[in-house]
C-alpha cells in the first residue's frame, strides 16, 4: 500500500455512450460528483461544459459536485494541490479567454450576487515526499461585510 495515496475511498465510473462521455462517482469525502460531455462542445450544458476548462488562476475545472451543483477545480504547485469548490457563476467569470469566456459562459450581471463571487470551499493537499503520508486541510471561506472595516481600509481588492 502506497502511504502517499491521499485519495481515500474515492471512486469514479467512466462511460462512453454514443457521442457522450459521462463520469460519475464518489469523492473522498463521500459526496457525489459527475458530469456529461458531448463530443461537440457546443452541445454541452452548464455546469458540465466547464469541466476541462482553465480559470484565470491557472486551476482546471475537474468535475461537478452533484449534491450542490458547484464545480470543483484543482491547481497543482509542486507537491501541493489546491482543490476549490465554487458556484458556476464564479467559474464562468474566471474562465481564461481561450477556454470560452463569454458566449455560452456569459453571466448576466443581474444574476450575480456577492455570495456567488466570494463564497468558496477549498482544501490544500500536501505531499512533499512520496514516502510520507499526505496531509489535507479543508477550509470553508465565508466573507461577511464589515462596514467599519471597509470604511477604514486604504486598499480595496475585489476578487473574481
Amino acid at each position: 500500500v502506497n502511504p502517499a495515496n491521499n485519495r481515500g475511498d474515492a471512486v469514479s465510473i467512466v462511460r462512453l455512450e454514443g457521442p457522450n462521455l459521462s463520469v460519475e462517482g464518489e469523492m473522498n469525502d463521500g459526496q457525489q460528483h459527475g458530469f456529461t460531455l458531448h463530443c461537440d462542445p457546443n452541445k454541452d450544458e452548464l455546469p458540465d461544459a466547464l469541466v476541462g476548462r482553465q480559470l484565470t488562476d491557472d486551476s482546471w475545472v475537474k468535475t461537478v459536485n452533484q449534491e450542490n451543483g458547484r464545480v470543483i477545480t484543482a491547481l497543482g504547485k509542486g507537491f501541493n494541490v489546491m482543490v476549490q469548490e465554487m458556484p458556476i457563476e464564479k467559474a464562468c467569470l474566471r474562465l481564461k479567454s481561450e477556454y470560452g469566456w463569454g458566449g455560452a459562459f456569459a453571466i448576466k450581471l443581474q444574476n450575480v450576487f456577492g455570495d456567488k463571487l466570494t463564497e468558496s470551499t477549498f482544501s490544500i493537499e500536501a505531499c512533499p515526499n512520496p514516502d510520507d503520508v499526505c496531509t489535507s486541510s479543508g477550509q470553508s471561506r465565508s466573507f461577511t461585510f464589515d462596514r467599519m472595516e471597509f470604511d477604514t481600509a486604504e486598499t480595496y481588492i475585489f476578487p473574481f
